[in-house]
């Protein structure tokens, strides 16, 4: 049974891929302002964690599907962050400019 405080919420998981992501887009932006870099990683992980309590509202990605699990995006500025939901947990895969590629994963 879950008690009202955890009813309804997802835990999220952020990949080793997107930890990697993070960092270098973080790269990217502190090289004409460490600042807003600092804060745009802010907005990332904030609106990941908000995948808590309504992890299905992202679209559906073009990856479509993982490891069974249909992918989605949530957008942050020009940045997709790219996730699975699996039970409770919501995994994020990647986090990558909207213009990109859709990533390729081994099935």
């Amino acid at each position: 049974m879950t008690s009202p405080a955890t009813r309804g919420r997802y835990r999220v998981e952020i990949s080793p891929c997107a930890e990697t992501d993070l960092e270098e887009i973080a790269d990217v932006i502190a090289a004409d302002s460490p600042v807003n870099a600092v804060r745009f990683i802010a907005r990332v992980r904030k609106a990941s964690q908000s995948l808590k309590r309504f992890p299905n509202r992202g679209e559906l990605a073009l990856e479509g599907i993982i490891d069974g699990h249909a992918s989605r995006n949530l957008y942050v500025g020009n940045y997709r962050i790219l996730y699975v939901v699996t039970g409770q947990s919501v995994w994020i895969l990647g986090v990558r400019h909207k213009h990109r590629l859709p990533l390729v994963f081994n099935q």
